[in-house]
């Protein structure tokens, strides 16, 4: 077998631990950013109401019915 240089060795190394890293950001990134800021944003009107989410804001009527939708998502 061959001797390995060390610096390849941790060149690997910090290759494996950056893609793990790069893995679990793109898992748990989401939910810490939910956690982060918390619920949604609800407001009341009289005849509207207003919510306001991480990911989306939405005006709508008492009712449900959704007139304005916009995504805050990029």
């Amino acid at each position: 077998m061959l001797p390995v240089d060390q610096k390849r060795r941790n060149f690997i190394k910090f290759l494996a631990l950056g893609g793990g890293a790069l893995v679990l950001g793109k898992i748990l990134g989401p939910k810490a950013l939910d956690l982060l800021y918390g619920p949604p944003v609800v407001k009341d009107f009289q005849r509207f109401k207003v919510t306001e989410t991480r990911t989306k804001f939405t005006i709508s009527t008492k009712e449900g019915e959704e007139i304005f939708v916009m995504d805050n998502e990029k």
